[in-house]
């Protein structure tokens, strides 16, 4: 997919270089999209649910910072608690994030 334009509907996700794919316990979706610096969350019907980082490196105000994000995982811990592990390339670094983010 390409730019997104102004005139795209609500929940409308342009996908552009998705890398990294997972779905969690909960058969939500989790895209890692290197080219737009964040992660995508959609339902699985497809719609989109939200978005979780921008372009940097650290956190800017609670707001999480990714630079080049390439892989992902849904995993469980051994107390039962999900996680999504995204591999931030660009910042060299696992970050690890609740499934309820």
């Amino acid at each position: 997919m390409t730019e997104r334009l102004k005139s795209s509907p609500p929940g409308y996700a342009d996908l552009r270089f998705p890398l990294g794919i997972t779905a969690d316990s909960q058969g939500r979706i989790w895209v890692a999209d290197p080219s737009r610096h964040e992660i995508l969350r959609l339902a699985a019907s497809g719609k989109l649910l939200g978005t979780i980082g921008s372009f940097g490196s650290g956190q800017n105000g609670g707001e999480l910072m990714l630079n080049g994000p390439s892989g992902i995982a849904a995993l469980k811990d051994l107390n039962g608690k999900e996680w999504i592990y995204v591999a931030d390339g660009g910042n060299r670094r696992l970050i690890k994030l609740p499934v309820n983010h």
